[in-house]
């Protein structure tokens, strides 16, 4: 090996331990200020709602943030369709303000409203929120949702008629294998054997207020699932990644993309990954065929808002729902509107 090849790999690999030593002391540094915000409660105030589930033992944790303190269209027919499906729903708003119309917009589908500083964002928000419900042994289920998804556009009672309670212990929509498997935390469901487990009580009593999106999807949303696995507890989803990987390199392959054929290099792309099995994010790459050929009840926001992967013809999402639900793409579009 040639001398410039031996600086070069030693080079690299100094580069790469600094970059791990980095990443650890930044991980444990959040850890650590994280839990000592424990100490203190972030919820500023309360307000029974109207509780139409009042008999019902299945809870519900939605977690809401508008920058202004709005709740949205689209949030409100999320709480309908949670009534609907015989949730007892905890809404809790990260919002900076949440003024008294929110509050009574929200109270005839919810059995409590918290309002909290957004320390912790959506996890935080969960963790004090299943802290509200106190005592879990009456609790049947336990879903934990939150407002970055649109939807649903099928009914959440035949979505959740579909789960195997034979073979499962928590479930949701979709999983992911980006860091290690997990099911994606925007729809997450707790069946009796999980909620039981000290393994899930222990991980949201012993959860840390971590203000940083990448240390939560780490920390919270992929250990979620790594514990309650590791603690032999069994997961399923709605539309499991694999499968839905296969549908979509098939159809690739098959050249019976529709009009995404027009961004071929895109396409190339994607099939390329999907053939080395490099995982991608389901719930943004694989939007219209989750929601079209997996009856899948949600979109995600940041697709349409942001669309950070530059998946082409996103602004389709009205014709695709259109195709397959009776959703108002109105309650959608007045939402972009009011952004």
């Amino acid at each position: 090996m040639k001398m410039r090849e031996v600086l070069y790999f030693v080079v690299n690999y100094i580069d790469a331990a600094a970059r791990e030593l980095l990443v650890k002391t930044w991980s444990t540094c959040h850890s650590v200020i994280g839990n000592a915000r424990r100490l203190r409660s972030y919820v500023r105030k309360t307000w029974p709602g109207a509780d139409p589930a009042f008999n019902s033992r299945l809870q519900a944790i939605y977690a809401h943030y508008d920058a202004k303190g709005i709740v949205h269209n689209y949030v409100i027919k999320q709480l309908e369709a949670l009534v609907e499906a015989g949730f007892r729903t905890t809404f809790v708003s990260n919002s900076p303000s949440f003024p008294a119309i929110g509050v009574s917009e929200v109270a005839p589908f919810c059995r409590q409203i918290l309002w909290r500083r957004n320390i912790g964002y959506d996890f935080g928000a969960y963790k004090d929120g299943i802290a509200a419900l106190g005592d879990l042994d009456e609790c049947e289920r336990l879903l934990l949702m939150n407002d970055s998804v649109y939807g649903p556009f099928y009914p959440l009672g035949r979505v959740l008629a579909g789960i195997d309670h034979e073979r499962t212990d928590f479930w949701g929509i979709t999983d992911s294998w980006q860091h290690h498997f997990h099911i994606q935390s925007y729809f997450i469901l707790f069946l009796r054997k999980a909620l039981n487990s000290p393994a899930f009580r222990q991980f949201w009593h012993q959860l840390p207020y971590v203000n940083s999106k990448r240390w939560i999807i780490h920390n919270s949303e992929v250990r979620l699932t790594q514990v309650l696995t590791q603690n032999k507890l069994r997961a399923n989803v709605h539309a499991p990644y694999w499968k839905v990987a296969r549908a979509v390199l098939n159809k690739l392959q098959s050249g019976t993309n529709g009009s995404c054929q027009r961004h071929q290099q895109f396409l190339d792309n994607l099939q390329d990954l999907l053939v080395r099995g490099v995982p991608q994010n389901p719930s943004s790459i694989f939007w219209e065929p989750l929601i079209v050929d997996f009856g899948c009840p949600f979109l995600k926001r940041e697709i349409i808002t942001r669309n950070p992967e530059q998946i082409p013809f996103i602004w389709r999402w009205d014709e695709v729902l259109a195709c397959v639900s009776a959703h108002d793409p109105e309650v959608v579009r007045r939402h972009l509107q009011a952004l």
